[in-house]
């Protein structure tokens, strides 16, 4: 059964990718990604595989693959580690071509003990397994849901410096005429109280914008020719 996990209402889609991008289709959630990834039409995905969240901003956010891959021992124990180290030197004492498998494992060169040592040390990186999806998919919402919020102009502080801005290149655009009255103490304190009014009164910065317009309308131009 699902964990009952509320997406943010500011993403807009995932998408999984393989090594040879066998995935296209945006899909709504991360588990349907996951899933994706791990199906049998995914190539090679624990070399190289990852889910990005698209926003309905038109921004992206890659989802760290740490959630979804892990690492697994290549030997369980000591024993299967050096029969491999020694079924190895096997080989290579009966003349056979050096072998290229394994070489990332241990190195051939190094006296026996090293080589188990190094054998056992090794991991591969894999896709977790379905049966953590409940899991993993409740920790990623949580994790994105945060990292989400935490964007610029998502957090309510960056809406009000963004909405600052905009007020003020607003009435700094007004006429000359008006240019005394914006620098004096009093109209400063006037532009303080507006902008710091609730977001209902952005009526106003499109009353300035219209009153700018108008003194910028060509209607109001008169165009005489004295040609005869």
């Amino acid at each position: 059964m699902n964990h009952p996990t509320t997406q943010h209402p500011d993403i807009l889609c995932f998408r999984a990718f393989d090594m040879r991008d066998h995935f296209p289709q945006p899909i709504e959630t991360f588990r349907e990604a996951l899933e994706l990834l791990q199906s049998d039409r995914a190539y090679l995905p624990e070399e190289s595989s990852q889910i990005t969240c698209y926003l309905k901003s038109g921004e992206s956010i890659q989802i760290p693959d740490s959630f979804y891959w892990k690492e697994v021992r290549r030997f369980p124990n000591e024993d299967d580690a050096r029969k491999w180290v020694i079924d190895r030197m096997d080989e290579i004492q009966s003349g056979a071509s050096f072998p290229i498998f394994g070489l990332v494992i241990a190195d051939p060169k190094l006296p026996v003990e090293d080589q188990v040592k190094e054998a056992l040390a090794y991991s591969d990186t894999e896709i977790i397994d379905p049966s953590e999806n409940d899991r993993v998919c409740a920790d990623v919402n949580a994790w994105l849901n945060a990292a989400v919020s935490a964007m610029p102009g998502n957090r309510p502080d960056d809406y009000r410096a963004e909405r600052l801005t905009r007020m003020r290149a607003a009435i700094n655009d007004l006429p000359s005429a008006n240019h005394e009255r914006k620098e004096s103490p009093a109209s400063r304190d006037t532009e303080e109280n507006i902008l710091n009014k609730s977001p209902e009164d952005d009526g106003l910065l499109e009353f300035i914008k219209t009153a700018q317009a108008k003194q910028n309308n060509p209607a109001r131009w008169v165009i005489t020719c004295r040609d005869y």
